[in-house]
């Protein structure tokens, strides 16, 4: 028979059989400070008073599918598979992963949109959603839950790592030939989808395992295909430079506008376009931007410059003006346009070896790494302080802004 147990705070009905686990979420979740206590009432079919609400429709669903479970008994003298009770709510389930991956991503959809998240947070699900598809065109399959497997997850690792090669017959929706951090995000998508279909679509998929060897397999691949980040970030010369370049079109200045915005305040594209009024704010030494981080929700403040602040009140405090793959066109284009951004950088290397020019390696992201480099290392700000102005989480985030040197130290002075 079912058992009421607590997972991710959702009261859920547990059932095994031969080593494969059914988890149904029965649609209620428990605050997570009564989890501990919840969890032992279960055990007797009992809710404290609290949750006394949910306990009828819970056990009716309980009874629902140990009803089954004693007629599968009864009729075969043996207990269910998790497959087996499975269909008998799911008659018609036939367990195809695009169309379940699909489902996923519109659900996705709803929920990042509901709560205002970046667009690209939602990018990555149509992404995977997208590579799926290929795989499928690629080997002329439908894929199917019975596919997901090792085997399955060593041959779509390759195929993520490798570049496509269309064809007269074969049309391509993604471009393969992922790396590392990329990598990383698609698979982090393929946890959190197993993980779905298990818990919310009652499928027969054994998550946990799945999901280890998905990582298992990742870092076996990831020093491979990992590349070092081209995390170049702009010195005072560079800005000043950028200041000197003429601009021929209002796009183009709205462009250097923006990212100058960002190199003087650390804020991505997200934050940046979603700036209003609200978030200024006067205090005794300034004024200050203040808001909840698009990407952590974590608290950031940053002091505002005069010429920020022009470029607020030039565009009425909306710099919602152009997307970030327009933005990062101008920029280049811009930049190509002075000598000083076509020096040859000394650190960073394309894969044939050959040297990055520095307009190159700028995007708008170069502004937020800008900003942080230059406080921790023009200005020896602490990286608490810094993280104050960021919105970090962590400060080992941080370790790879601070710059390190050969210089000779005196021990005498300690």
């Amino acid at each position: 028979m079912t058992k009421l147990k607590i997972f991710r705070q959702n009261v859920i009905l547990y059932y095994s059989y031969k080593g494969q686990v059914l988890r149904k979420n029965t649609g209620f979740k428990i605050d997570k400070g009564d989890v501990g206590t919840v969890s032992k009432t279960l055990k007797k079919n009992e809710l404290p008073f609290k949750y006394s609400n949910l306990l009828k429709p819970i056990l009716e669903l309980k009874s629902e599918y140990d009803d089954k479970i004693l007629f599968y008994q009864l009729k075969f003298k043996r207990k269910p598979s998790v497959k087996e009770l499975t269909l008998q709510f799911n008659p018609n389930l036939e367990g195809f992963v695009i169309p379940l991956m699909d489902k996923y991503y519109s659900e996705k959809k709803i929920q990042f949109e509901g709560k205002g998240y970046s667009i690209t947070s939602i990018k990555d699900y149509k992404s995977f959603l997208n590579a799926l598809i290929d795989f499928e065109t690629e080997n002329d399959i439908r894929l199917h839950l019975e596919y997901i497997d090792r085997k399955f997850i060593r041959k779509f690792i390759d195929f993520l790592t490798t570049p496509r090669k269309p064809s007269y017959y074969k049309e391509f929706k993604t471009k393969g030939n992922l790396e590392g951090r990329t990598l990383r995000k698609r698979l982090d998508t393929f946890n959190s989808f197993i993980k779905w279909m298990e818990l919310e679509e009652d499928l027969l998929i054994n998550s946990s395992k799945l999901v280890h060897y998905i990582n298992k397999s990742f870092n076996e691949v990831k020093d491979r295909i990992t590349r070092p980040v081209k995390n170049y970030s702009l010195t005072l010369e560079d800005i000043n430079e950028l200041k000197k370049i003429k601009t021929y079109t209002d796009m183009e200045k709205k462009s250097i506008e923006l990212f100058l915005f960002s190199c003087y305040t650390s804020l991505r594209f997200g934050d940046v376009k979603s700036v209003n009024k609200t978030h200024i704010k006067t205090k005794l030494n300034g004024t200050v931007f203040r808001r909840l981080s698009d990407k952590t929700s974590k608290p950031m403040e940053v002091e505002l410059r005069k010429d920020c602040l022009e470029i607020l009140e030039t565009n009425n405090y909306n710099l919602n003006l152009i997307s970030n793959q327009k933005i990062n066109e101008n920029i280049k284009r811009i930049l190509q346009r002075s000598n000083h951004f076509h020096q040859v950088s000394e650190e960073f290397f394309k894969k044939d070896n050959s040297p990055y020019k520095l307009y190159e390696l700028i995007s708008f992201h170069t502004g937020r790494r800008t900003f942080i480099s230059r406080l921790l290392n023009e200005f020896n700000i602490p990286s608490s302080r810094v993280m104050r102005r960021t919105g970090h989480t962590q400060i080992s985030t941080l370790n790879k802004y601070i710059h390190t040197d050969d210089e000779p130290i005196n021990t005498e002075l300690l």
